[in-house]
């Protein structure tokens, strides 16, 4: 990434939530949200593209193991709720995950 503040944030944020201070927690739930739209539009453009919900599946599924994610999620799945399909997808691949490998 070019941004190295947006980069720490990540890596920090994705390997040892604890250590973000309350800033750096809200700035790593930006970089979440932002991620999520990205997916949310892909998966509404399987209409399109039918391979694009494959696509979003595995990118939840690999979010989905961190537990800054799935924390995150929680407090904001809210944001999409516009889009019930995504959250039912998200929800699942959540609940999948949980029922495999608890924490």
């Amino acid at each position: 990434m070019e941004n190295e503040e947006a980069f720490r944030i990540w890596k920090v944020g994705t390997n040892a939530t604890e250590e973000l201070g309350a800033d750096d927690r809200e700035k790593f739930g930006i970089l979440m949200y932002s991620q999520m739209y990205r997916y949310q539009m892909m998966f509404q453009a399987r209409v399109v593209e039918p391979l694009e919900r494959e696509r979003v599946i595995v990118q939840i599924d690999r979010l989905a193991k961190m537990h800054a994610f799935r924390s995150w999620w929680r407090r904001q799945r809210d944001a999409f709720v516009s889009d019930e399909g995504f959250v039912a997808l998200v929800d699942g691949r959540l609940a999948a995950r949980a029922a495999s490998a608890p924490d």
